[in-house]
């Protein structure tokens, strides 16, 4: 039982985050109805309102209007809105991994949120890119930057299948220097030991990243 009051911080702050905002705010009742169905545990109003004020005094922005809600957040909704939208529109993005990312975005506001976000379900009709290994790649390439080493891949282009194909069997090794995004796609700017100057190397669904030894 002392473990479950220890955690009656933690479930009044998660029920305020998913349950409230401006204008769904919360009554002492509501909160313990809320409690009691998500986590099974019974509290009493005055430890409700003791929790409450714990957490205003810890930084949290509650305020009361006719109930608490929690009145500021990590990301307003009409951020978290940009967000969504801008994984919606890009074509870097694999249809999964996408889905994935606005679901961990909706979560950071209220159920209000993700019962608005009514045209996420059009995200499968967008064309997205089959590169289930985005975001591996750009991790291994933000890594290279960061040690200054060099990555070595093989360039690839769609075939008629609508699947990436190598086009050379030889692998490239190149320098990179840093990473930009331009009309929803990803580009490496880096240079080959060849050339003195800067070349900028369109990389995601043909472009992959291969450790080796001491290059990336």
């Amino acid at each position: 039982m002392n473990g479950s009051k220890r955690l009656m911080l933690l479930y009044v702050l998660e029920v305020l985050k998913r349950y409230s905002d401006a204008e769904h705010s919360l009554t002492q009742a509501d909160i313990i109805q809320h409690i009691c169905a998500d986590y099974g545990m019974e509290c009493e109003r005055k430890a409700i309102a003791r929790n409450i004020l714990s957490l205003q005094e810890f930084g949290y922005d509650i305020a009361y209007e006719n109930g608490y809600y929690l009145r500021e957040r990590t990301f307003e909704d009409s951020e978290l809105r940009l967000l969504i939208d801008r994984i919606l529109c890009s074509r870097q993005i694999p249809e999964t991994q996408g889905k994935q990312l606005i679901e961990k975005l909706s979560a950071l506001s209220s159920q209000y949120f993700k019962k608005s976000l009514r045209h996420v379900c059009n995200i499968s009709e967008i064309p997205h890119s089959p590169n289930k290994e985005l975001f591996y790649t750009v991790d291994v390439l933000d890594d290279a930057i960061e040690k200054k080493r060099q990555v070595r891949f093989f360039y690839s282009k769609f075939g008629l299948d609508k699947k990436p194909h190598r086009s050379h069997e030889r692998k490239s090794t190149m320098n990179p220097y840093q990473m930009v995004t331009a009309n929803g796609r990803y580009y490496l700017i880096g240079n080959y030991d060849a050339y003195d100057s800067d070349v900028i190397d369109w990389f995601g669904t043909d472009f992959h990243v291969l450790p080796e030894d001491d290059v990336f």
